[in-house]
């Protein structure tokens, strides 16, 4: 009885594998040295704003990295950028956030899913 029971809370639970290459940003966790002061209407855009703009626009230049080349391997300097602290960061950690889920991709699909993928998202499918 007890072989059956991984079986047993596989089939009552479920079981949830991904069908296709995911991207896209999910929450993004803020470092607390940007979050707004009492001030902080003073300040437009705020360095909280500052740093979720360039984590944004990080994470798709690394993806239109990989859409342009599927063997793209991503160097240090790539993640580098100029402006505030906040957008320093917020850019050099949308970049590592992409390279991770393009790494999980191409793990679990392969290249060419996960490039045939990117392709379709580009081209405005998905």
């Amino acid at each position: 009885m007890r072989n059956w029971t991984p079986f047993v809370l596989m089939l009552l639970l479920g079981c949830s594998t991904p069908k296709q290459p995911k991207i896209g940003m999910d929450d993004v966790t803020v470092p607390r040295d940007f979050h707004p002061s009492l001030g902080w209407i003073d300040e437009a855009p705020s360095q909280y704003e500052r740093y979720l703009g360039m984590f944004r626009e990080g994470y798709w230049d690394c993806i239109k990295a990989y859409i342009k080349d599927i063997n793209y391997i991503p160097q240090k300097s790539d993640r580098d950028a100029n402006g505030w602290m906040s957008e320093i960061a917020g850019y050099n950690d949308g970049y590592i956030a992409a390279e991770k889920d393009m790494e999980r991709n191409i793990q679990r699909f392969g290249k060419p899913r996960t490039a045939k993928y990117l392709k379709d998202v580009s081209d405005g499918g998905g």
